[in-house]
């Protein structure tokens, strides 16, 4: 191919797939909407307005005019790409080819009718947490579970799940990830039996937190100090904190609306800023594609499970940022040293909810919910039983069961969103962040001294680096290799818990 037109081939491929992306940002925005702000009685009116955006991003995706366009970079049948093309060009057709493939082979009435679904049920979710009654969500659970398993049937698999983890982790399939969460069963139950000794929680912390302004001139300075760039983005309030993206140019993140412990609000907000640093630095003339898309949702996980977790709990950032909490929380913390905030984030039991976990059981909580989600695809755990299995399995890994529904199947946003084969990322993740965090420490010796002073972004720019720009390029894994010189595996994730709290 010339190198005009094969220029021109890429520009074409490139503006159709942004014209596809747009409906698609506009259903995200849709649901933002929906979790901040949407009156309660706007429910039915939003679930069919996200069903007719994403139906119009699967017509555009699924056109004749993008498989012609996508047809003059890569073999449709096999998704090869045509010779001539430059290395980046090459990930392009093969990325673009994938989605392609993907969204062609579910029916649009399907794909329209799963996000109508998945709007109701979280309307529904909403009110069945604050009543913590199960069976309020039960109908529509059924009714998403019968979509997904249609939708695994059309797309294909060894096992049904491997098309629903797919779709978050590119590649992966149940027979790699059962051995792989399988083998941090064990040596997180131990070192979650051995770290019970470890810390001692502060009830000042734990207390639920509800100065809102006061939180939010905090969360918008750390969010800032990590590199968030405000005119490219928002915080606000929802149910349950999430992040998205409409554009590197419009990056959005929440922190909870109802009351919660000042340091999970503080440790959940550097959570989802991390997410959106991985969106605004994503390469703006590749937007749309998969050049401009996160590499995988375990990658998006340990973007935020590094400031979480590896930036988040470290002392030497608490000891740093300990005279601006006493500023502005001076009540609340009046009694509380910095000795304390420290002993109380190594204080990590195990917990029945997901997002008040420490490091140590929270893969724990995730290998919980990969089990039970293979079950209900497969059939052989009906949705209303949900409740009883899900009891049964936090006594087995997690030592109790939860209280409540609230507490326990009820917890999560992701079912009654349709998010089956999500939960998983978050194990890897963990596994992909602590990698990544070893390796740029190797590199970056002065980290110790910039963390003391309160300067972020050296590590933000390490990532920009290695990881933010480069999308989908790769697949996370082989990003990880090409970041750190070696496969992907657990060892650094349980070298780091070891050293913290064995």
């Amino acid at each position: 191919m010339k190198s005009s037109a094969r220029r021109a081939a890429v520009a074409e491929l490139v503006s159709l797939s942004a014209a596809s992306r747009r409906f698609e940002s506009a259903a995200h925005f849709a649901e933002w909407d929906q979790e901040t702000l949407m009156p309660p009685g706007g429910a039915q009116a939003r679930a069919d307005l996200i069903g007719s955006l994403q139906a119009v991003h699967h017509e555009k995706l699924t056109s004749k005019a993008y498989a012609k366009a996508l047809g003059r970079l890569a073999d449709l049948k096999t998704g090869e790409p045509v010779s001539g093309l430059s290395p980046l060009e090459e990930s392009l057709a093969r990325g673009q080819w994938r989605r392609w493939n993907r969204a062609r082979s579910l029916p649009g009435a399907l794909v329209e009718e799963t996000a109508r679904t998945a709007s109701a049920s979280q309307q529904a979710w909403s009110e069945a947490r604050r009543k913590s009654d199960f069976k309020l969500l039960r109908p529509y659970l059924e009714r998403l579970i019968a979509l997904k398993r249609e939708a695994s049937k059309h797309l294909g698999g060894a096992h049904p799940y491997d098309p629903l983890l797919d779709e978050y982790e590119p590649g992966m399939t149940v027979k790699e990830l059962d051995p792989l969460l399988g083998a941090l069963a064990a040596p997180l139950k131990d070192l979650a039996r051995r770290a019970k000794g470890r810390g001692r929680p502060c009830a000042a912390l734990e207390a639920p937190y509800r100065d809102e302004a006061a939180l939010d001139r905090v969360v918008t300075r750390l969010a800032a100090d990590m590199g968030f760039d405000h005119t490219c983005g928002v915080i606000a309030r929802s149910a349950h904190p999430f992040s998205t993206g409409f554009h590197p140019s419009d990056c959005r993140f929440t922190v909870r609306a109802e009351g919660d412990g000042l340091m999970n609000q503080l440790l959940s907000a550097l959570h989802e800023c991390g997410h959106s640093l991985y969106e605004q630095g994503m390469d703006k003339r590749w937007w749309g594609t998969t050049l401009a898309r996160h590499a995988s949702l375990g990658m998006h996980e340990a973007m935020s499970r590094l400031w979480e977790n590896m930036v988040g709990r470290d002392p030497v950032f608490w000891r740093r940022q300990w005279p601006h909490l006493r500023r502005a929380f001076p009540r609340l913390l009046a009694k509380v040293s910095v000795d304390d905030v420290l002993e109380h984030l190594l204080y990590a039991p195990p917990s029945p909810v997901r997002l008040k976990a420490g490091e140590v059981s929270y893969s724990l909580h995730i290998l919980l919910r990969y089990e039970l989600e293979k079950e209900l695809i497969l059939g052989r755990l009906k949705v209303r039983d949900i409740p009883e299995a899900w009891n049964a399995k936090s006594s087995e890994l997690l030592g109790a069961p939860p209280p409540d529904d609230r507490r326990g199947c009820l917890q999560d946003i992701h079912w009654s969103g349709g998010s089956f084969g999500y939960f998983p990322t978050y194990a890897l993740g963990n596994l992909y962040g602590a990698q990544l965090f070893a390796q740029f420490k190797r590199e970056t010796p002065s980290w110790g001294r910039s963390l003391a002073a309160g300067k972020l972004t050296p590590f933000k720019d390490w990532l920009s680096e290695h990881v933010y720009r480069h999308g989908r390029r790769w697949p996370a894994a082989e990003l990880v290799r090409r970041a750190t010189g070696k496969p992907a595996s657990a060892a650094d994730f349980l070298a780091h818990l070891e050293a913290r709290y064995g």
